[in-house]
């Protein structure tokens, strides 16, 4: 095919998807209509009015650069799932909007938030981790919260005045003109209005938590059941982290992960670097999980949450997560970030459809991994050791590390050795012959597959380490049957 032809079809392609997917069209369509949505502006200047202009349309195009089919989802039953939610707290609480939006976004960080606009962001990682309606509705609740009291405009507008005072930039002139002293006089002018700020943000997290309270409450949710939320965001919060069950791991896996404890350091060669900030607790944003949690069941009377030690979910939800460990595992592939896809698949591992499909998507991972170390580009797919990270993932990331392409082998071939003769036709078992094909330099085998499973493999959870291998058959060994990229 040839290369116009190729990116003729690919834009056909595109528009066909954006053309079938009216739910993300129509989101858009109000994103871009919030474009001239702005506050009444006769009370500041013309340079403030410009200023908040502009922050206002730049805010609106980099939604415009999100949604997009690559970058969320708005459509299929996890959206659905999620979006009934929403619609049952606009149904029971007047005051909200009934054009509020949300989208789920293609990020696996425990994360929700919104740019004002009617439109509600909830990421991938927050919905894996949580366990029943009324943890997610918490959260839905706590978003629309910050839409009510119009957060993201009024930051904006705080912004504006303080970019804008004459006085204060005069100061700051003044202080950088000294020929001594120049941090301290800098720190004493911009320190009071630091610290201004982040205890703004500290209360407008408050006050979210408070009327999205209110909101679940009046829509019927089991708001005991609800603030369990604060107690996974205290784990985040924490880095407190439960031991992976290795039950289901083949023997080599197990055998060399369990090797790999006796050299790992959680913090590095250099020990645990320990430091006591004082102001710590004034910088951040948000307050920390368990001070809202405990103002949370103060102002309503409730007690502290005991969650078992572990959740039974509905069936409904149950039903969810399978596909939602799809999407995450899908997610970590197209962000070279297989630290996440192994650890979120051995940590939830109970919510795939079976033992098969558990192994044979690790069987990929590894075998993915043998090549990528075996052509010294793994660095790109695993994350570095950070004592920020839970334990059990930080412990999981220097295992990974070590591994040598023959440790991979070895492990994809645990997991291989249970697969029966059903998952040959699945995109695990082809990117693992893939790379078995190449490193025999048997490629009119390889162009057999290539050709049969372009279309999906290219789009799948292992399109990264395919894109490897096309670099491969492509640049070094000029095979003909590559099909030319746009």
């Amino acid at each position: 095919m040839k290369l116009t032809s190729f990116i003729i079809l690919c834009f056909f392609f595109s528009a066909y998807s954006q053309e079938y997917n009216p739910k993300l069209s129509s989101i858009r369509a109000l994103v871009k209509g919030a474009k001239n949505d702005i506050p009444n502006l006769s009370n500041f200047t013309y340079e403030q009015r410009q200023l908040i202009v502009n922050a206002h349309r730049e805010k609106i195009k980099v939604q415009l650069e999100i949604l997009t089919p690559e970058r969320v989802i708005a459509e299929g039953a996890l959206y659905d799932y999620v979006n009934n939610l929403l619609d049952r707290i606009k149904q029971s609480n007047s005051e909200v909007p009934n054009d509020l939006q949300l989208v789920i976004s293609k990020t696996i960080d425990y994360n929700a938030y919104t740019f004002g606009n009617n439109l509600l962001f909830i990421n991938l990682g927050l919905l894996l981790e949580l366990n029943n309606d009324d943890e997610i509705a918490i959260v839905i609740g706590h978003e629309i919260g910050h839409v009510t009291y119009n957060h993201s405009t009024n930051a904006i507008l705080d912004w504006v005045i303080v970019k804008t005072d004459k006085d204060l930039l005069a100061q700051l002139k003044a202080a950088r003109k000294r020929d001594y002293g120049q941090v301290s006089a800098l720190n004493e002018l911009l320190s009071p209005r630091l610290f201004e700020s982040k205890e703004k943000s500290r209360f407008n997290e408050l006050q979210a938590d408070s009327i999205g309270f209110v909101y679940i409450k009046n829509a019927g949710f089991d708001v005991n059941n609800a603030v369990h939320e604060f107690l996974v965001m205290y784990e985040h919060d924490t880095n407190l982290s439960v031991p992976l069950n290795l039950d289901k791991l083949p023997a080599a896996l197990l055998a060399k992960m369990l090797a790999s404890q006796t050299t790992y350091k959680r913090f590095g060669s250099l020990g645990a670097v320990t430091y006591d900030n004082k102001y710590e607790p004034y910088l951040r944003s948000h307050p920390y999980s368990n001070d809202r949690l405990i103002k949370l069941l103060n102002d309503n009377n409730l007690n502290p949450p005991e969650p078992p030690e572990k959740f039974v979910l509905p069936p409904s939800y149950d039903a969810i997560k399978s596909d939602l460990i799809d999407s995450v595992l899908l997610t970590a592939g197209y962000q070279k970030d297989y630290s996440s896809a192994i650890y979120f698949s051995i940590k939830y591992q109970d919510y795939f459809r079976d033992d098969a499909h558990f192994n044979r998507t690790l069987m990929g991972f590894f075998q993915s991994l043998s090549y990528l170390k075996e052509r010294k580009v793994a660095g790109k797919f695993i994350s570095l050791q950070d004592p920020q990270q839970k334990e059990d993932f930080d412990n999981l990331t220097y295992f990974l590390s070590k591994l040598t392409p023959k440790d991979c082998d070895e492990i994809a071939e645990g997991f291989r050795s249970t697969l029966r003769s059903d998952s040959y036709n699945t995109e695990p078992w082809v990117i693992s012959q893939l790379i078995a094909y190449t490193r025999e330099e048997n490629f009119e085998n390889c162009e057999i597959l290539y050709n049969e499973w372009y279309d999906k493999i290219r789009i799948g959870t292992y399109r990264e380490v395919y894109n490897e291998l096309d670099h491969y058959w492509r640049n070094v060994k000029r095979l003909k049957f590559v099909k030319p990229r746009k």
